[in-house]
């Protein structure tokens, strides 16, 4: 009488062990890689915003001023306080009603946690730096304001937002 032996193989061989890791792996850094992206993505925009809302704020001040100057008794030349940006970069401090010229280049915004409030005096120091033109363009009549904002993005190197405008001296 003859025994028949079974073979029971159990387990996996090495290809099918190799596919099956792949697969796993695949699954696994497909979303992750999407998840990683997602988040540079919005750390990109969150600065992006930030950055041109502070480019946006220079330009406000400087059309403040040039407003509360025509509103004085007697009427004040229209760009008095802001001597320091006409054909210069400068910086505007609107917490603390400062405009400084730059020498060199212009120093990073500040970021008081305090007052929620970016400036120059006080608060830690962020990547953002906010360089104020004005430039002449009709003499006594017409300028053109240039508020460029720039910051460092870890993947992308440095990146910048400009906000331009022409300003009248509509009081004359």
């Amino acid at each position: 009488m003859k025994q028949k032996i079974f073979a029971f193989n159990f387990g996996f061989t090495l290809i099918e062990s190799l596919v099956a890791m792949t697969i796993l792996i695949t699954a696994i850094l497909g979303p992750m890689s999407i998840a990683a992206n997602g988040i540079a993505s919005a750390s990109y925009v969150r600065d992006q915003t930030t950055a041109f809302f502070l480019a946006q704020e220079g330009l406000e001040y400087v059309r403040n001023v040039r407003d509360s100057n025509a509103l004085t008794t007697p009427p004040l030349d229209w760009l008095t306080g802001l001597e320091a940006c006409v054909s210069s970069s400068c910086t505007i401090d609107p917490s603390n009603n400062a405009v400084t010229a730059c020498s060199g280049a212009c120093p990073a915004v500040r970021y008081d946690s305090a007052t929620n409030l970016y400036g120059y005096a006080a608060g830690s120091e962020t990547n953002f730096v906010r360089t104020i033109r004005i430039t002449p363009t009709v003499s006594g009549t017409e300028v053109n304001v240039s508020s460029m904002v720039t910051w460092k993005q870890k993947a992308l190197g440095e990146r910048s937002t400009t906000v331009e405008e022409t300003l009248f001296n509509w009081h004359k």
